[in-house]
């Protein structure tokens, strides 16, 4: 419900973003919660959702709504990168810091998230297709 509505940047439903990002993690064999966190994880970057309500739906799934925040945090760092200036070292620091802190879960739930990105380019402009494309690998 949360993204109804909405689309993505390639003017497809965003539920089949969210969906996509879920089945490469069920793909792959991972937990249920960390399945449902691929499915929820831009709810809080993409929504008006709060991390305290997320929570409050999910009393018993504390870990998902867990690594659904922190999938949020890094898309933050990801975006602080992406605006500051190409070589700012302290922001890698910064980045490479947080990533070592994470779950494991968090950082595949991320990179899934990011190849169902890549899969879906082919109805964006070329020039929006490298941005992302050169995005994904730093």
């Amino acid at each position: 419900r949360a993204h109804e509505g909405q689309t993505s940047s390639d003017g497809r439903p965003f539920i089949e973003h969210a969906a996509g990002t879920a089945g490469i993690l069920a793909d792959l064999g991972l937990d249920e919660s960390t399945v449902a966190a691929g499915l929820l994880h831009s709810v809080l970057d993409k929504t008006m959702m709060t991390a305290g309500a997320l929570a409050e739906l999910l009393p018993e799934q504390p870990a998902v709504a867990e690594m659904v925040e922190n999938v949020s945090r890094l898309s933050e760092v990801s975006q602080l990168h992406r605006l500051s200036s190409a070589g700012e070292p302290a922001l890698r620091r910064l980045r490479a810091m947080l990533i070592g802190m994470a779950d494991v879960r968090v950082v595949l739930v991320k990179l899934a998230e990011r190849v169902h990105g890549m899969r879906t380019l082919d109805n964006l402009e070329p020039a929006v297709r490298i941005s992302l494309a050169k995005e994904a690998l730093e």
